[in-house]
Order: structure tokens, then sequence, then C-alpha cells
């Protein structure tokens, strides 16, 4: 049985939000136009390098941990493709 990895942009939708921030506020925050913070937490698009740094150091994360849930949520889809 596989479980469906979460694609990051969930949690970092979930975080934006408990931060009392929308999207648009955390865009500026980070320095990133806000269609990128939009497709990505609407799962429309791959987290990059780039943004998984200026994540992180708003979260007090790692950058690991954002490029390693965009991994497995890449290697599940390219192997349990129906």
């Amino acid at each position: 049985m596989n479980i469906t990895p979460e694609h990051p942009g969930i949690e970092l939708r979930k975080r934006i939000s408990d931060k009392g921030m929308n999207l648009a506020e955390f865009a500026r925050s980070i320095n990133v136009s806000s269609s990128r913070i939009s497709e990505l937490a609407s799962c429309k698009r791959a987290l990059t390098i780039d943004s998984a740094i200026k994540i992180a150091d708003v979260f007090d994360t790692t950058p690991e941990y954002w490029i390693s849930k965009q991994n497995k949520y890449d290697l599940y889809w390219k192997y349990n493709r129906a």
C-alpha cells in the first residue's frame, strides 16, 4: 500500500495561514512573485531550491526539509501513475 506524499504547497499554505499572512504578503516577505507562491500553494508548481531556502528561513526549518517533501511527491507520481 502506497501512501500518497503531500505536495509541499499544502504545508506551505497552512504555515502561511498560521502566521496570519496571505499568499501575497508572504511572497513579498521573501522577495518572490505572488504568482510563484500562489502556484506552489495550490500544488500547480514544483518547489525550487531557491524557494526552499527562502521558505526555510521564514519557518525556521531547513531547505532539505522542503526539498525532501518535493522529491518524495515527485518520485511517487513518477512511479505510480495510473
